[in-house]
């Protein structure tokens, strides 16, 4: 018969229109309506089953319907004496379709065309059996022994090419394996699963010819030609010839043709042939070229010198005859430029006497120093003596009167705030309280504002001039926006007359030249009278933009301290930052600045999470970006526009800060984990394959959902207490007994097995 299981109606139900009698040979049934929607008889070779009677258990009756003229249906009788035989039917009984019997009958004639009917033995025209799999057949399967055939006589003739750039050679992939070898001293190699790892051991003896530059944590011993700029944590042994320019957290007992210009916590035993400028937190026993370090751990000099007559190894402070002891001190030989006045360009003055009162003030020109005293001027005296100036005040009478703005108390002023006016005092400062109720003025609009004050409903903002907004009131019922002579918007009437086409302009989408025509606002820029925006962040003042045009941009102004800083990009929020020797402390509508405490820095430590490494107790201290002393971010939803990621480019060691939204998305055609894998293939002949513990289990494509042998089965549950609908044209099957306890709605066909 012919397969038409997506056809199948359990659906079709009718009456019959004439009585029919209990004979074989009353073979014409007529029905009230024909069964159009089932079957297709154009070819005289398909049929269907109807039961008549289908709810009564004695006069239920089967039938075989081969053909159909309209209403009238040509059936064969008796067909199933178990399930009711022969009966007479009235007119008005029952007529309705068997779709069991007919997905039935379609199930064995799919079913005879792979197997025979004693289900012994495959049919063979299914199968082709060959070993070179030539005739490449989308349709036929294929045998065990093809397949083993196939596989054996190309996997053992494969290999893999290899090579390192000069020297080639293969590894025959049936009988050889590839082997990755590292060395004790200069690399080492891993395998887990199928990746390999390549990478140094923790100590590497190694002459190297070419610049060191990352960092070294471990002893180097080994002959360097190159430079070294990396750290080096452990002991540089071996001979440099190269400049050593990073910090070495141990001694350096070779030799270093070059500059050594970084800091050194060790011994430094070798010979420098160059400049040694970093600190050395040890010895150095080298002799010759020169060191602008310090010497941390030096206590004398090694050969005593003598000053001024005086023995010095600089152990102990020394006393020098007629400098700062009794005595007389040699001074043979003439001190240039001491015959005459001492030059302030020799350090001196230029002077050689003062009267009371006169003091030194510096000139530029000529680069001199002269003598001058203190000019009284009005309500003062000044009284020079012998070391000492006297400034008094000869007004004692002066009455103090307070402005705009000041308060006088006594002789003391004080600021007269209003109240809520937006200016307090903090701790004796004056501070800005953003929550004041009682600021007065208006936002200009070159200062993020509107310049409005006040709207009513309808209002369209618009730009009636440069950096000026101003406000268009709503106009009335069946007006439009228009442009109006002056180059602004304005309500007008729309002028009457046929249309013939609607263009969406600037701030609209829509349109059209045919039937009823919309337009949407879209989002209305500030040339339209709009800000060019459909919504602003809560708490957010509107600032114009600096990109060419004129636009707004909303700002969120909802932190403690915030400030709206302008610059040359345009304003932005920002908040103050504390500079050296003082704190910056933000609050609800407040700033405060204070001066710290000075004193000696102790130690620097990264704290956790902070992102640096580093720190120190003494010397030269430096701290660098780390990535891995961050908190962890796992469940943290980002803001992909604001927040920013830390990311190290591991070629170089440098750090980024980028937005989320940088990051480009992607795509997969595969999820995997171990040996498991869910393939997605482009086209509809391939599909979705499902693969466990690299056994096939499926495949979905335009053919369907085919299981392998593997694959299992598909179930549901006995009990379907869900509520659901088999929509039109869908079909769902059920295997019974089954108890449904939802609700079930069949615009389609429901088959229960």
């Amino acid at each position: 018969m012919v397969a038409r299981e997506t056809q199948l109606q359990n659906a079709y139900e009718t009456t019959l229109i004439s009585a029919l009698s209990a004979s074989s040979s009353d073979q014409t049934v007529s029905v009230a309506a024909s069964p159009a929607s089932i079957g297709d008889f154009s070819s005289g070779t398909s049929g269907f089953y109807l039961v008549i009677d289908p709810d009564s258990d004695s006069t239920r009756e089967y039938i075989y319907v081969s053909a159909k003229t309209g209403v009238n249906l040509t059936a064969t009788r008796n067909i199933d004496t178990y399930g009711g035989g022969l009966n007479a039917h009235s007119i008005g009984a029952k007529v309705r379709f068997v779709a069991m019997a007919e997905m039935f009958n379609d199930v064995h004639d799919r079913v005879n065309t792979i197997i025979n009917e004693a289900g012994t033995a495959i049919n063979t025209t299914l199968f082709l059996d060959e070993d070179n799999m030539a005739s490449n057949s989308a349709t036929k399967g294929v045998t065990q022994q093809s397949v083993k055939a196939y596989v054996d006589n190309n996997v053992t003739a494969q290999d893999l090419d290899i090579t390192d750039g000069s020297t080639t050679s293969s590894v025959d992939l049936d009988s050889q394996s590839l082997t990755i070898q590292g060395t004790a001293n200069e690399a080492t190699v891993g395998l887990t699963g199928q990746t390999f790892t390549v990478g140094l051991p923790s100590s590497i003896t190694v002459n190297v010819t070419g610049n060191l530059t990352g960092n070294v944590t471990g002893n180097v011993t080994g002959n360097l030609t190159g430079d070294v700029t990396g750290d080096v944590t452990g002991d540089l042994t071996g001979n440099v010839t190269g400049n050593v320019t990073g910090n070495v957290t141990g001694a350096v007992t070779g030799n270093v043709t070059g500059n050594l210009t970084g800091n050194v916590t060790g011994d430094v035993t070798g010979d420098v042939t160059g400049n040694l400028t970093g600190n050395v937190t040890g010895n150095v026993s080298g002799s010759s070229g020169s060191t602008t370090g310090n010497a941390a751990t030096a206590t004398a000099l090694e050969t005593a010198r003598t000053i001024g007559g005086v023995s010095f190894d600089g152990t102990t402070n020394i006393n020098l005859p007629g400098v700062n002891t009794a005595g007389t001190q040699n001074t043979s030989g003439t001190a240039s430029g001491l015959s005459a006045t001492l030059s302030v360009a020799t350090g001196g003055t230029g002077q050689t006497s003062y009267t009371d009162g006169q003091l030194l003030i510096g000139k530029t020109t000529g680069n001199t120093l002269s003598k001058a005293t203190l000019t009284a001027g009005t309500n003062v005296t000044i009284t020079n003596g012998s070391g000492a100036i006297t400034i008094a005040a000869t007004d004692t009478n002066t009455e103090y009167t307070a402005g705009d703005g000041l308060d006088l108390t006594g002789t003391t002023f004080s600021t007269d705030l209003k109240s809520n006016g937006g200016l307090v005092i903090e701790s004796t400062e004056v501070a800005v309280d953003l929550g004041a109720s009682s600021i007065t003025g208006t936002l200009d609009e070159t200062d993020g504002g509107t310049g409005l004050t006040s709207y009513t409903t309808g209002d369209i903002l618009y730009a009636s001039g440069s950096n000026t907004l101003a406000k268009l009131g709503i106009g009335s019922s069946g007006q439009t926006l228009q442009v109006s002579s002056g180059g602004i918007v304005e309500w007008a009437t729309a002028t009457t007359g046929d249309i013939t086409n609607v263009i969406a302009g600037t701030g609209l989408s829509g349109g059209g030249d045919t039937g009823e025509v919309t337009l949407s606002v879209a989002n209305l820029a500030v040339a339209q009278g709009g800000t060019g925006a459909t919504s602003f962040a809560d708490k957010s003042v509107i600032i114009t933009q600096d990109t060419g045009t004129d636009t707004l941009a909303a700002v969120a102004m909802d932190a403690n301290g915030e400030l709206l800083i302008g610059g040359t990009s345009g304003p932005a929020v920002g908040t103050l930052t504390a500079g050296s020797g003082i704190t910056v402390t933000n609050a609800d509508g407040a700033i405060t600045i204070a001066a710290t405490t000075g004193g000696d820095i102790t130690a620097v430590n990264t704290a956790t999470n902070s992102g640096l490494a580093g720190g120190a107790t003494s010397g030269a201290v430096s701290l660098t970006v780390d990535p891995s002393n961050l908190a962890d971010g796992t469940g943290i939803t980002a803001d992909t526009a604001n927040d920013f990621l830390i990311m190290e480019d591991v070629t170089d060691g440098t750090v980024y800060k980028i937005n989320p939204n940088q990051i480009a998305s992607g795509s997969a055609s595969a999820l995997s984990d171990g040996d498991s894998d869910f393939t997605l293939s482009d086209g509809i002949a391939n599909g979705i394959h499902y693969e466990l513990d690299n056994t096939d289990m499926a495949d979905w494509n335009q053919a369907g959902i085919a299981l392998t042998t593997a694959g299992g089965i598909f179930t549901h549950h006995q009990t379907q207490a869900a509520t659901y609908t088999v929509a039109a044209n869908t079909g769902s099957v059920m295997a019974g007994p089954i108890t449904i306890t939802g609700t079930v709605t069949n615009n389609g066909t429901l088959v229960v097995i």
